[in-house]
C-alpha cells in the first residue's frame, strides 16, 4: 500500500508538471519511464483539444531544457483499419540518430490522440569523432574475424542486385553515424557517437550490426541480424498433407515455386546444399503435381512455400497487413542450405532453411516458416533488438505467431508445440 500511494503521488506530480509545460492541452493519461529520462513513455490527450502533428517538436522543448540539437526524423508510417495514422520517429542529436530512441505518434483528423516511446532528455555522454571511417571499419572486421565476406563474392553481389531490383545494392557496409550505449536503457551518459556497419560474413556465417566508438575504435554494441530457431520443424505436403499452392507457369510442362499473388510475391529457391544465394536455382515440376520425393529431400520445398503463403494470408486476413512491411514485401525462402545444417533463420531480408541432421528432418514445417517470417515482421515494426529482454520478446512473438498461423492454416492438426513435425 505504501508503494501504491507513493507511485500515485509521483504520477499526479508528473501530470501537473507536464500540464504546466503544455498548458493549452489536457493530458488524460500518461506513463513515466522511471528510468534515466523525465519524458513519459506514453501520453494521451483529452478530446476537448489536441495538438496538431506540426507541433510535435514544440511539445518537448521544456523537457529538453533549452538543449539545442534535439530533433525528430520520420522513419515510417502506417494507416490502420480504423483511420489512424501511426508515424514513427527517431530522435536525433545534431542530426545524428539516437539508436532505440523512437517515438510513435497516433493521429486522426490531423490531431494527435496519443504518443508513446522512449526519448533522451540530456546530451549524449560522448560526441567526439576522432577516428576515420576506414579505421572504424577495420575494427568492425577484426571483431567479426570472418574468413570471407559477402561483398567479396561477385556472384553474391550480382544476386543481391537481382533480388532487390536495385542495380546499386551491395553487401559492402556503408557506415552510418549513430549514438548508442552498451546497454539499451537510453542513459544519456552511456551514449557514444559510433560508426554503424552491417557486416554479412560468408564463412563462418554471421550477419551483425557492429557499432564502433568514433573516438576510441572500441566495439560498443553488436546486434545479430540472423534470427534463428534451433530445434524447429518444417511444413508442406511432407508435413501437412495435400495442400493447394500458387506457382509460376513457364510453359505447359514447366512450373516453378514462384508467385506474385501474395503481396509482391512468394518465391522458394534451392541452394543445392551450398551457402551461396547466388548459386541457388528454382524448384521445378513438369506436371504441377508437386510430389518430388527424392534423395535430396526436394519434397520439403512445398512446405516452405505453402508456409510462406499462409503466413502472408494470415496477416492479411486477420490484420489487413500486406506482407511483413505492410507494403507487399517479397517473401523469399531458400532451402537446402549447407550440409547437415540444423537450423533456420531470418537474416534481415530472407528466410533460410537447413535440412537438419541426426534426429531432425528439414526445418520447414508450417510453424517454423511462420516463426521465421514473423522475425521479419518484427524487423519492420517494433524492430526489437536481438538481445536481452527485447530479444526474448522477439523470439516470443515469433513463437506466438508460429502457433497462430498453424491454427489458421492447419486447424485440424494445430497445437501449441513448436517444431514438433521435424522430429
Amino acid at each position: 500500500m505504501k508503494f501504491s500511494l507513493t507511485f500515485t503521488a509521483i504520477l499526479l506530480a508528473a501530470n501537473l508538471v507536464f500540464a504546466g509545460q503544455n498548458s493549452q492541452y489536457q493530458i488524460t493519461k500518461q506513463r513515466l519511464s522511471l528510468e534515466s529520462s523525465n519524458i513519459p513513455t506514453y501520453i494521451e490527450y483529452s478530446s476537448e483539444k489536441r495538438p496538431a502533428p506540426a507541433e510535435l517538436k514544440g511539445l518537448f522543448q521544456n523537457y529538453w531544457k533549452g538543449v539545442k540539437g534535439f530533433d525528430f526524423v520520420e522513419i515510417g508510417q502506417e494507416v490502420d483499419q480504423i483511420g489512424f495514422t501511426h508515424i514513427r520517429y527517431e530522435q536525433t542529436y545534431n542530426g545524428v540518430p539516437i539508436e532505440f530512441a523512437e517515438w510513435i505518434v497516433h493521429i486522426k483528423n490531423n490531431e494527435i490522440y496519443s504518443m508513446n516511446g522512449k526519448l533522451v532528455d540530456r546530451i549524449p555522454g560522448s560526441t567526439q569523432n576522432s577516428i576515420s571511417k576506414k579505421a572504424a571499419f577495420s575494427a568492425a572486421k577484426r571483431y567479426v574475424g570472418a574468413k570471407k565476406y559477402k561483398w567479396e563474392i561477385p556472384a553474391e553481389e550480382k544476386h543481391l542486385k537481382l533480388e532487390t531490383g536495385n542495380p546499386f545494392s551491395t553487401y559492402y557496409p556503408a557506415p552510418e553515424m549513430k549514438y548508442i550505449g552498451k546497454s539499451m536503457d537510453l542513459n544519456p551518459g552511456d551514449l557514444r557517437l559510433t560508426y554503424k556497419f552491417n557486416v554479412y560474413a560468408q564463412e563462418p556465417l554471421s550477419r551483425q550490426e557492429i557499432y564502433v566508438d568514433a573516438s576510441t575504435g572500441d566495439v560498443v554494441f553488436v546486434n545479430s541480424l540472423i534470427h534463428t530457431a534451433n530445434t524447429t520443424g518444417t511444413a508442406q505436403t511432407a508435413y501437412s498433407g495435400t495442400q493447394t499452392i500458387k506457382v509460376d507457369s513457364l510453359a505447359s510442362n514447366s512450373f516453378r515455386l514462384r508467385q506474385t499473388i501474395n503481396g509482391n510475391g512468394v518465391n522458394t529457391f534451392n541452394m543445392l546444399r551450398g551457402t551461396s544465394y547466388a548459386n541457388s536455382v528454382d524448384f521445378t515440376d513438369a506436371d504441377n503435381n508437386w510430389n518430388n520425393v527424392n534423395a535430396l529431400r526436394d519434397q520439403y520445398a512445398t512446405d516452405a512455400h505453402w508456409g510462406a503463403e499462409n503466413t502472408h494470408e494470415y496477416f492479411l486476413v486477420k490484420f489487413g497487413r500486406n506482407s511483413i512491411n505492410n507494403n507487399g514485401f517479397t517473401l523469399n525462402s531458400y532451402l537446402h542450405y549447407s550440409v547437415n545444417f540444423n537450423n533456420a533463420f531470418w537474416d534481415g531480408q530472407r528466410m533460410t532453411y537447413g535440412d537438419g541432421s541426426g534426429t531432425f528432418t528439414p526445418l520447414v514445417s508450417l510453424d517454423i516458416a511462420s516463426h521465421e517470417i514473423t522475425h521479419g515482421l518484427t524487423t519492420f515494426t517494433a524492430n526489437l533488438i536481438y538481445a536481452n529482454e527485447s530479444g526474448a520478446l522477439n523470439e516470443s512473438f515469433s513463437d506466438i505467431f508460429g502457433a497462430a498461423v498453424e491454427f489458421f492454416a492447419r486447424p485440424n492438426r494445430a497445437n501449441w508445440l513448436l517444431g514438433e513435425d521435424i522430429g
